[in-house]
């Protein structure tokens, strides 16, 4: 449930709630309707009820004097033969009209009714006229069928619903008119046939007084409840107190005239001397002023019945009116409602969907002071805090992206300059490359140029041995040429150190050095160390044009790893030549 209603649109739920409310206002309307059509309704029905049971009074009224005249007529009067022949006529009459009501009334058990009394008395009348009947007999059929009659006055009260008449004055007013005034013009009626039968007889009849004595308390007794509800009508009802209030004390004052003269006459008579035709019209006169106030009652009853038939009918229409000015008041409100509402909500939709799309830019219109109006105008902050914190927002991303955009260059240049030094790096590893191939073929050239020089150093051995011995020779031929002895060097270093020189014997103390000894004579002793590599023998003199010469040995520079040396020529001590291929040159 709680799911549907979550799942309704804002204007179905209010719809929703329009219809629960317009139930809510339909239950209780419904029942005033109700019980204002149920009153209508009974009202209706009871003055339905009315106008048959008026005119089942009068057609007792006139079936009463009937009586009382088929009793005079019986009884040996026969200057009441025509005056009973028109009450005939004309209660028949009433009984047709009395006929047509019932059935308009639509209750079949009292229409049949009304035909089976219609039926009865018309054999009853004619049985009187033909004078087919006693007195006594057609008093007693005539009262049973008048019983009758006051029987079916009470069926239509019943069945119309006019005993529960809601309004004080309107039951009373029922209760005076066809309950106890019937009961007492009956009494009355009964006391006029039975006190014109005696009448007629002209002699007391205690039997017969006695009997009227208790129609005459009867009659007492019905008058007295008869105005004690017209007190009561009159007393709830001003309407009723003004329409019935003469004719009431005159119908009182009238009972109690026609009882006085029934007592006086009839009851108390020492002899029975009244003619019967003045005391038939006197106490005639009694019961139709009785008769007279019951259709007043009735017409006060007809007319209250009818205005509260209008009254209700009014209230209704009113009650409705209202209702439908009510509820249209009540449906154009909610529309507004709903409508102020589902805009509201709209428009707050519209913004927070603007507000989720990134659209910062939309304008709330100025609501309402209601909820739904604060939450416009706090959504309408919201949207301008956020306006102002993106713009804050995107200034500072602008920075951001100025820097960024910095950030980028330098780490472009920066790129640049890396793929730059990456180039570099690849030209110096070619070129490292290339210098390591170069080294490379040094190295070898190094190797043949040391495998030359091993080579060299084997020829230069072979040549200082044959130098050696050249040496040999020119040193004989030199010692053989020169006078004075020369003096060889003694000495000579492995750093090119000038050797100085000795004769005779000599020995070196340094490694790698050549000495020499000169002697006179035909003996000369020379010692080349084996482990010289590479020699030049270079000889400078030291003194141009000298005749003396001296033998120069040039010891090489310390060798390398490779085993290449290179030489360097120093000057010899003065004294010393150079001999041997060299020619003589000058020191350097």
């Amino acid at each position: 449930m709680q799911k549907l209603i979550d799942n309704l649109r804002l204007s179905h739920k209010f719809l929703l709630v329009g219809l629960l409310a317009l139930a809510m206002l339909a239950l209780p309307m419904w029942r005033v309707v109700s019980d204002g059509w149920s009153s209508m309704a009974q009202s209706q029905a009871a003055l339905r009820g009315v106008d048959p049971s008026v005119r089942v009074a009068h057609t007792v009224q006139l079936m009463q004097q009937h009586r009382g005249q088929s009793a005079n007529f019986l009884s040996g009067n026969a200057s009441a033969a025509a005056a009973r022949a028109a009450l005939e006529a004309s209660s028949g009459k009433a009984l047709q009209e009395q006929l047509d009501a019932a059935e308009r009334f639509g209750d079949a058990v009292l229409t049949a009714r009304v035909r089976t009394v219609q039926k009865d008395w018309t054999q009853l009348a004619q049985a009187v006229g033909q004078r087919g009947l006693s007195t006594a007999e057609s008093f007693q059929r005539q009262s049973a069928v008048i019983a009758e009659q006051l029987d079916i006055i009470r069926g239509f009260v019943d069945r119309s619903g006019l005993a529960l008449y809601p309004n004080a004055s309107g039951y009373y007013l029922v209760m005076a008119a066809l309950d106890h005034l019937p009961r007492l013009s009956e009494s009355l009626g009964q006391a006029r046939a039975v006190g014109v039968t005696l009448l007629n007889g002209g002699q007391a009849d205690p039997g017969g007084q006695a009997r009227v004595a208790g129609l005459v308390e009867a009659a007492y007794s019905a008058e007295r409840h008869a105005q004690a509800a017209l007190v009561l009508a009159m007393a709830d009802s001003v309407d009723a107190k003004a329409a019935l209030a003469a004719p009431a004390e005159q119908a009182h004052k009238a009972a109690q005239a026609g009882l006085a003269l029934v007592e006086s006459k009839i009851v108390q008579a020492a002899a029975l001397d009244m003619p019967s035709k003045e005391y038939f019209g006197a106490l005639t006169a009694q019961i139709d002023a009785q008769i007279a106030l019951l259709d007043k009652a009735m017409q006060v009853m007809s007319a209250e019945v009818a205005g509260r038939v209008a009254s209700v009918r009014n209230q209704l229409l009113l009650i409705c009116a209202l209702s439908g000015i009510l509820a249209a008041i009540a449906a154009a409100m909610l529309v507004l409602v709903t409508r102020g509402t589902t805009r509201a909500a709209g428009l707050a939709l519209g913004l927070a969907r603007s507000i989720a799309e990134g659209d910062l830019s939309r304008e709330m219109p100025p609501a309402g002071k209601d909820e739904m109006g604060q939450m416009l105008a706090a959504l309408a902050t919201m949207n301008a805090s956020l306006h102002g914190i993106v713009g804050a927002v995107r200034s500072s991303s602008e920075t951001i992206a100025t820097g960024a955009s910095q950030v980028a260059a330098g780490s472009l240049d920066l790129s640049q300059r890396t793929e730059e030094q990456a180039s570099n790096l690849e030209q110096t590893a070619a070129s490292m490359e290339q210098l390591s191939s170069t080294v490379q073929s040094n190295a070898d050239v190094a190797r043949q140029a040391a495998q030359l020089a091993g080579s060299a150093s084997e020829v230069a051995a072979r040549g200082g041995a044959v130098v050696s011995e050249v040496v040999s020779t020119m040193s004989i031929m030199m010692v053989t040429m020169a006078g004075p002895a020369a003096v060889a060097p003694s000495r000579a270093t492995s750093s090119g150190t000038p050797m100085k020189p000795v004769l005779g014997n000599a020995a070196t103390s340094a490694p790698n050095a050549a000495s020499f000894q000169l002697v006179r004579g035909p003996r000369v002793a020379s010692t080349v160390p084996p482990t010289i590599s590479k020699a030049h023998s270079v000889y400078t003199p030291a003194t141009a044009g000298s005749s003396n010469w001296a033998i120069g040995v040039w010891a090489p520079k310390r060798y390398s790893r490779q085993g290449s040396a290179k030489n360097s020529t120093k000057a010899l001590s003065p004294g010393i030549a150079g001999c041997g291929n060299t020619p003589p040159r000058a020191a350097r």
